[in-house]
């Protein structure tokens, strides 16, 4: 198994010097976009679907992912993932360049704070301009691509409304998700979302403006390809990324104590095991190669198992990943 230590403390330093920053830069950027009102057109029909639960669908759009990341403060920086395709983006033929299509599209999104499973009113509202251009050439309007915002938010429970919409408003389509974010200042052992991902890639700086992005999303100054899929060929490697949270520090050294056992499991076997790994920072790269004996994976549905002891408190938590060999 490939060690990272060296790379996790140099990534963790980065968050933590420009994730503040950014958040009270995109702060800034959300008060900002919460003066400009959301239309009246698109506030009507959020006011209509929060009661229904019934979405538009002149743009088919689908949330298909939310993955949380920790913030300053205690705060969660939810990631919202969703799909459409090329089609209903609404690509039409440059008028300055007849290679290339372009399309100006407006997300708009409204939180609801839920208590005791009700809605407790709106709890904030954003608008996103977006632009998009792309080669005539090669194009598909059957493609499907995600999309991704995220936006700082406290721990609790949660509904989204986001509206994919034209500019003339003709053509409008919403998707709605319920989510609850936890609070990491307790001491209960868990991760944040475990998600797989085809790359990350070292910004300069870190993203200082709230914008949707095509098929990645930045947090702090990393830029991040998730998997779409949880599926693999039988070369690659699982790499895996996560924050463990609520783990308790030595009282000595001001450190975590962490032990991590990964296993790959074909239902309830156990195939592979790796050396288990000893870490005092909470953030996780790690890839992860599917081998069993030595040999690549078969083709067929597997699992990743993921032990985790704070040894400083003692308390474990098990998580197990889903995951294809094609």
């Amino acid at each position: 198994m490939i060690h990272r230590k060296k790379t996790l403390i140099f990534m963790f330093f980065l968050l933590i010097l420009f994730i503040p920053s950014l958040l009270n830069s995109l702060d800034k950027k959300n008060k900002s976009q919460q003066k400009r009102k959301i239309p009246s057109k698109i506030a009507k029909i959020f006011d209509e679907e929060i009661l229904t639960r019934e979405t538009k669908t002149e743009i088919p759009i689908n949330i298909i992912r939310i993955i949380y990341l920790p913030a300053q403060e205690n705060n969660i920086y939810p990631v919202f993932i969703m799909e459409a395709k090329n089609s209903d983006i609404g690509f039409v033929e440059s008028s300055k360049d007849k290679k290339m299509l372009f399309a100006n599209l407006n997300i708009y999104a409204r939180f609801y704070k839920m208590e005791n499973k009700n809605i407790a009113g709106t709890y904030k509202e954003i608008n996103i301009p977006y632009q998009a251009e792309e080669k005539k050439e090669g194009y598909n309007p059957e493609e499907k691509n995600f999309y991704t915002f995220g936006y700082t938010l406290a721990p609790g429970a949660y509904v989204i409304l986001i509206a994919f919409s034209s500019e003339d408003l003709n053509r409008i389509g919403t998707a709605l998700a319920e989510f609850s974010l936890p609070d990491t200042s307790q001491q209960k052992l868990d991760t944040t979302t475990i998600f797989f991902v085809k790359s990350i890639e070292e910004l300069s700086a870190p993203e200082k403006i709230l914008k949707l992005e095509k098929n990645c999303f930045t947090y702090g100054n990393l830029k991040f390809e998730p998997k779409k899929e949880n599926v693999f060929s039988p070369s690659e490697n699982l790499d895996i990324f996560y924050f463990v949270v609520g783990s308790a520090t030595n009282p000595q050294t001001g450190k975590i104590e962490l032990e991590i056992n990964y296993s790959l499991k074909k239902g309830e076997e156990t195939i592979t095991r790796f050396p288990p790994q000893s870490l005092d920072i909470p953030i996780i790269s790690q890839p992860i190669p599917l081998i069993s004996e030595g040999k690549n994976l078969e083709p067929g549905d597997y699992s990743l198992s993921i032990d985790i002891l704070d040894k400083i408190s003692k308390n474990s938590i098990k998580k197990d990943i889903p995951f294809q060999v094609k």
